[in-house]
């Protein structure tokens, strides 16, 4: 009998830590009959009223969802791993939801394009490795030029547009 509770016990101990209730920033229109969640871990980019009421923005992983306030970390900046911030829920005016690995999709397409075009060219007779070099580097460029026209990054979704904001939990394994 001792066992058995026992058993059950760690049991339910292994559940509870397995099964965590999560709380997640939800975003709703009722006209478009549409909904965005954002949970930790998300890659996002929020338009919110700063120190005096003056609009900012931020490319950032969410850290962390409260009652009242939306905490996350910068991407960019010297000092970005220590660049975390909380801003009111009321203050957000914008947002959009990012792919989690779309900051790593475009450099490492870019230096792949690059590598793999001044390969290209250094095959090609009467191609010295200068030349090689230089039509690389403008490959790359081109091929930063046309992932920023694909890979859009500007606020999508405007608060004013008739977005409703709420804090939601949901149970993630």
């Amino acid at each position: 009998m001792k066992q058995r509770v026992l058993v059950v016990i760690f049991a339910l101990l292994l559940v509870s830590n397995y099964i965590v209730a999560q709380k997640q920033l939800i975003f709703e229109n009722s006209k478009l009959n549409e909904r965005i969640e954002f949970e930790s871990k998300n890659y996002v980019k929020i338009q919110y009223n700063g120190y005096l009421n003056q609009l900012e923005e931020s490319k950032a992983y969410i850290l962390g969802v409260t009652d009242s306030s939306l905490v996350f970390q910068n991407t960019k900046g010297t000092d970005y791993l220590n660049d975390t911030h909380e801003v009111l829920n009321s203050d957000i005016t914008g947002f959009r939801k990012f792919w989690k690995f779309q900051p790593l999709v475009k450099p490492l397409t870019t230096v792949s394009v690059s590598i793999g075009s001044y390969y290209a060219f250094k095959e090609i007779e009467g191609v010295s490795e200068v030349d090689a070099l230089i039509y690389a580097s403008l490959a790359g460029v081109a091929t930063n030029y046309i992932l920023n026209f694909i890979f859009d990054e500007k606020i999508e979704y405007q608060i004013a547009d008739g977005w409703n904001l709420r804090v939601g939990a949901t149970v993630t394994p």
